[in-house]
């Protein structure tokens, strides 16, 4: 009787350990480069003490980059690191601009969706504040190029990009959510500032079952305070007619290089010479980052391996002009 029990709790041990690996488990395929360095910094931001993370390259340009990759819900450094496989830091080594994954307030961004339930949003935590004073402290540090101040985030981290191209057009001069729509006008308690034109990056998975591709509730493990949210293609129509970019000419790429992900990829670009609207349509992509760097569990859907997410962002980010009317570098 014991020798059976024994063999069904290894059963029961091993069935759990291959349901964790096939649907939670995520794991990079790469390794973070060893030549540069992964730091720790704090700073008193609003009275509040916050964290960052951040990457520092063997050799910085003279005049670095600042790019911020945000993590989503109940998420730290760590797993933005992870689930972009490394790769900010490995394109840092090549292009000399440094990499920043700044701590959530309790683990969470406050976005725009007035009704979240996260600490950050009840207790309204000025994270765009958080951001300036970041962005000052590596000027001051680093003497980076303040026109080349650039933001992508996941999930929650992608909403709080909106945030900040709404709040702080002065500061970003492009950003790029993924996994993320802008909420409807009656959920959204941003500002929207005078300031510049923010060019745009949207990453979207058609079958994501918590950012609706197509709009609609965005629930988490039975959780439905974050409200309801436009679909993909109004949010980059409301940051076309923000940005003042007409809806035509549109130009459009089809990827579908990756036979066996399950994914393809239809790429919109519409532009005025100085600013840029993409949209990423990942056909078949789930609540993740695309990346081949990666292997995500099925629990948030299809991984794309169609697109590798740090040089795709990079290479958007870096071939946006600087703005006519900028102001000298202080």
């Amino acid at each position: 009787m014991r020798k059976w029990l024994l063999l069904a709790a290894v059963l029961v041990v091993v069935t759990l350990a291959s349901l964790h690996y096939r649907f939670a488990y995520t794991y990079a395929r790469t390794e973070a480069p060893a030549s540069g360095q992964l730091l720790q910094q704090s700073l008193t931001s609003s009275g509040i003490t916050r964290q960052f993370t951040w990457y520092l390259p063997a050799k910085p340009a003279a005049k670095p980059a600042l790019l911020f990759a945000l993590h989503g819900s109940m998420g730290n450094p760590e797993h933005i690191r992870l689930q972009s496989g490394y790769g900010f830091e490995r394109l840092a080594e090549q292009k000399g601009f440094l990499v920043v994954y700044p701590q959530g307030f309790d683990n969470h961004w406050n976005d725009c969706r007035k009704s979240a339930d996260y600490q950050a949003n009840v207790q309204n935590i000025d994270d765009p504040q958080f951001f300036r004073d970041m962005v000052d402290w590596f000027s001051q540090h680093y003497g980076i190029d303040r026109q080349r101040v650039f933001v992508t985030g996941h999930s929650n981290g992608g909403h709080m990009t909106y945030r900040l191209a709404l709040e702080t057009p002065d500061l970003v001069r492009a950003v790029a959510p993924i996994a993320a729509n802008m909420p409807i006008a009656d959920n959204n308690d941003c500002v929207a500032n005078a300031g510049p034109a923010v060019s745009m990056a949207i990453l979207n998975g058609t079958d994501d079952g918590i950012n609706p591709y197509e709009g609609g509730l965005v629930e988490i493990m039975g959780n439905a305070s974050r409200g309801t949210v436009m679909s993909a293609d109004a949010t980059a129509a409301w940051w076309r007619q923000r940005d003042g970019i007409a809806e035509q000419p549109v130009i459009t790429t089809h990827l579908d290089k990756v036979a066996d992900d399950g994914t393809s990829v239809d790429i919109s670009r519409w532009g005025n010479g100085t600013d840029e609207i993409r949209l990423y349509r990942i056909n078949g992509g789930g609540h993740t980052i695309p990346t081949p760097h990666v292997r995500m569990g099925k629990l948030m859907g299809n991984n794309s391996y169609e697109l590798e997410i740090a040089s795709e962002l990079w290479d958007f980010f870096s071939s946006l002009p600087p703005r006519p009317d900028a102001e000298p570098d202080r």
